[in-house]
């Protein structure tokens, strides 16, 4: 059993766990015991038999390859984390420069102060938190399995910014028709918003740039 079960944990060790290869392993196994079963019928003494079972697996090593392919172990809430706090700063600059903006902009200018007011004590309380995280090594040190995929990354990026053009209009509609009782406020709605996609886009790069890969 001890053979058996030393094989598999070695498997386990050299791939990485995804679902697919903790299911094929345990398949292995299963047909390792009755190759096993089979040998010793034939008069080998368990190791042996066991041996011979394994050996008569052939070269698993492409299999195994295929199940892991795009597939790796990563430190995702550094990923996340690192995420958040770029995309803070990128909307609180973002915010900054409408501002300054609406000072030369006449249009502009009926922008809601108190809105922005509120708009930018969150983003500084948001980026504070989100610094304050990287103390946290349990939380910085969590792993996850994550699937590198091209055709997911690209859906999601087109789905942030699909909907963020939908709510979008939706605001701008909905704050030209109550703009005598609330001014312009869709500006820091939108800006706010933005944070989906702008997050999306600095996720993937940031997964795609390999710093954060489990060594």
């Amino acid at each position: 059993m001890d053979i058996i079960n030393n094989y598999c944990n070695n498997l386990k060790s050299k791939y990485i766990n995804t679902k697919e290869v903790l299911e094929q392993i345990e398949e292995l196994r299963d047909t390792i015991h009755i190759k096993t079963e089979e040998y010793q019928e034939k008069g080998y003494k368990y190791s042996d038999a066991a041996k011979e079972a394994i050996a008569s697996l052939g070269d698993i090593d492409c299999l195994f390859e295929e199940l892991t392919t795009d597939v790796k172990m990563v430190y995702d809430a550094r990923i996340s984390l690192l995420t958040n706090i770029l995309s803070t700063i990128i909307i609180f600059a973002l915010a900054i420069t409408i501002w300054r903006l609406s000072i030369a902009i006449p249009f502009l200018n009926g922008i809601n102060e108190t809105v922005f007011l509120g708009f930018i004590n969150l983003s500084i309380a948001t980026f504070v938190v989100y610094a304050v995280q990287f103390n946290d090594m349990v939380y910085l040190n969590e792993k996850r399995i994550v699937k590198n995929s091209s055709k997911k990354k690209y859906r999601n990026i087109k789905n942030s910014i699909m909907i963020f053009i939908i709510i979008s209009i939706i605001t701008v509609i909905i704050n030209f028709y109550t703009t005598k009782l609330n001014g312009i406020w869709f500006v820091w709605f939108i800006i706010g918003v933005a944070n989906w996609p702008i997050a999306t886009l600095i996720y993937y790069k940031l997964l795609e740039s390999n710093k954060f890969d489990l060594k």
